[in-house]
């Protein structure tokens, strides 16, 4: 655990190569946990540097009901019995694997009981300090940030992801939004608290000028997205994002943003894997990955009838595939087009590259 003012530490918890960070307030009368990881988060990173500092806590809180922030919870449960623990709300349909979900429940580890339900503006004791609960559900029904408003901490888990996590593959994957515009709403209200520190899940510890130059490229995520505001109040389909899995000519596919339309599907699928393909697939093709694979993929995509844009970083470009037309290799001057399928849809290239 690393300390971070004279009561909060902040104890790194990677998984699947991916940054995780969780929080300890502690005092003498009461050591508190920040969310728990997933399920073997516990005994990699709690229990040993519980160990060694000779703490024990005596109440764990979720900041929001996604399997990197509760999955570690039974565990904790079973290792303290007298732990009091909270989740807010809910756990979104998300995290899915091409196994049909098997890992996503042991990443979950065991169900384990709420004792306590937070509610927006409750003050609550944590260690020495009262914390106030925000209500901030963009990213995850039932999202909170606690505040300690005496010392200038704001705890905001995943309230503002930037332009997504970064994978150890090279790939990022893109923020989840339960709802955008509640989404940009926490994040501004984050912000407004003006708190000298921000501890947030997956980029660790801000400054207060750093924290706003994260929530502005969090913002700019949402508007880099176009098709949100494009679809919203329209009836032409539904949007999905990294956690949006598909069946796709017998493969499991998980594009980083797709489209289907209600055309195609009049309501939304609540398979792990959608057994109608997308009609709109888009793939951004990381460093690492390999470009025959992409190829594989996009012949599948176009025998399904799904039109595909295949995002190149390292070129600055952007391949346009439509079944039955050659493929369209749009540079950085270029412009997307939704054509029939998005009518009205159009976003420059450059502003998809625009500080790359």
């Amino acid at each position: 655990m690393q300390q971070i003012t004279e009561h909060l530490y902040v104890l790194p918890a990677p998984f699947l190569g991916i940054d995780l960070f969780l929080y300890v307030v502690y005092s003498r009368e009461q050591v508190v946990l920040i969310d728990s990881g997933i399920n073997t988060t516990p005994h990699e990173y709690i229990l040993p540097a519980f160990r060694q500092a000779g703490i024990k806590p005596a109440l764990l809180v979720c900041t929001h009901g996604h399997v990197d922030h509760f999955g570690g919870n039974a565990t904790l449960r079973d290792q303290y019995p007298d732990l009091l623990h909270e989740m807010y709300v809910c756990m979104p349909q998300t995290w899915q694997f091409a196994d049909g979900g098997k890992s996503h429940l042991e990443m979950c580890g065991a169900n384990a009981a709420i004792d306590i339900h937070l509610k927006h503006g409750q003050q609550i004791q944590l260690g020495l300090f009262q914390w106030q609960v925000i209500d901030t559900p963009g990213h995850a029904p039932g999202e909170i940030v606690l505040h300690d408003a005496e010392n200038g901490v704001v705890i905001c888990g995943d309230t503002a992801l930037g332009k997504g996590i970064q994978t150890p593959e090279g790939k990022r994957v893109p923020p989840y939004y339960a709802d955008p515009s509640l989404y940009v709403v926490g994040i501004e209200t984050a912000v407004a608290l003006k708190g000298a520190t921000y501890c947030t899940g997956h980029n660790g510890v801000l400054t207060y000028d750093q924290m706003v130059e994260f929530a502005n490229e969090s913002k700019e995520m949402v508007e880099w997205l176009d098709t949100y505001s494009f679809l919203k109040g329209k009836t032409l389909g539904y949007l999905t994002g990294a956690d949006g899995g598909y069946r796709v000519v017998g493969e499991s596919y998980i594009p980083d943003v797709a489209f289907i339309s209600k055309a195609r599907e009049p309501e939304p699928s609540r398979e792990a894997y959608n057994p109608n393909p997308p009609d709109l697939a888009v793939e951004v093709l990381p460093p690492s990955n390999d470009a025959d694979d992409m190829r594989i993929k996009v012949v599948n995509y176009l025998a399904a009838g799904t039109q595909v844009w295949v995002v190149q970083p390292d070129e600055q470009q952007v391949e346009v595939y439509i079944p039955g037309q050659p493929v369209t290799v749009l540079a950085v001057d270029g412009i997307l087009d939704g054509r029939n399928l998005l009518p009205g849809f159009t976003l420059k290239i450059s502003d998809i590259f625009a500080g790359i």
